[in-house]
């Protein structure tokens, strides 16, 4: 299966996102599928990516904050079309690549949701309803949080009738960075 992962987090970026994305590729790649991941361009990174079984697409343009889509979406856009599958690891980003990657070609997508993007859907607006739209689209969505377990509403961000939506809790064999400050009740 030929899989796009559009990213605005990838290697040498450190974190949560950029973990869970380069150990998808990794993961994917390794099952034989071709993965191909479309992540943002920092010098000296060849050797880096040249290890990696998937493919890296590199694209400039990271430090123009919101606006890195664009430049995102014109590297990925020349492979919309031979894709399988799209994986929107940043749903306002990959997630938005692969919603019109389904709207032109109807290619299905999958969104990752994190923390941060439950948040989101406090505020009303533009973005909040972009998001929704995004999430409601996709194939799946998985969710790489624990926040709709640990705040007082639960899922309330979420659309009532939430089709296709479940937990990953360790996806993928991704172990915590040990590195990473424990929360109060001692996980990462």
């Amino acid at each position: 299966m030929k899989i796009l992962i559009p990213t605005a987090d990838y290697p040498p970026i450190e974190g949560g996102i950029s973990t869970v994305t380069v150990q998808l590729a990794r993961e994917l790649a390794g099952r034989g599928h071709d993965v191909t991941v479309v992540a943002p361009y920092f010098p000296d990174m060849q050797a880096f990516d040249q290890r990696e079984e998937a493919s890296i697409l590199r694209f400039r343009g990271y430090g123009l904050g919101r606006l890195r889509c664009i430049p995102m979406f014109a590297k990925t856009w020349p492979q919309l079309r031979t894709m399988d599958c799209l994986l929107g690891i940043n749903a306002a980003y990959g997630g938005a690549i692969g919603w019109f990657g389904n709207r032109l070609f109807g290619k299905p997508y999958v969104t990752f949701a994190f923390a941060y993007e439950f948040l989101k859907f406090r505020r009303r607006g533009l973005a909040a309803r972009l998001l929704r739209r995004i999430y409601a689209a996709a194939r799946f969505t998985v969710a790489i949080s624990y926040l709709h377990e640990t705040t007082s509403s639960g899922s309330a961000y979420l659309p009532r009738k939430w089709p296709r939506f479940t937990r990953a809790p360790r996806p993928f064999g991704i172990r915590p960075n040990p590195r990473w400050p424990r929360s109060k009740n001692g996980s990462h």
